[in-house]
């Protein structure tokens, strides 16, 4: 059976999420979309960024490095499902 990979946040990402509380966007919310999220794309410098739902009109974007024991979370932020459509 594989083990999960470990979610880690960078400095800026943990930074991010403090400034989104507000929007109820915590490390708890982020993992559960890493661990499950709606889609995922290919990003800049071999980065991938996951998405997922956080209410009807909006999602949070999530870039992150993948290893094979890891998952370093980058940088987060909110977006309109609008502009990234799933």
């Amino acid at each position: 059976m594989a083990t999960r990979p470990r979610i880690v946040f960078s400095p800026h990402a943990r930074e991010k999420i403090a400034r989104l509380r507000h929007l109820r966007i915590t490390e708890e919310v982020v993992s559960s979309i890493l661990r499950n999220p709606d889609k995922v794309e290919e990003g800049y410098m071999n980065r991938k960024i996951a998405q997922g739902a956080i209410g009807a009109e909006h999602l949070v974007r999530i870039v992150f490095e993948e290893t094979d024991n890891m998952l370093l979370v980058i940088t987060v932020y909110p977006a309109g499902r609008r502009r990234y459509r799933m």
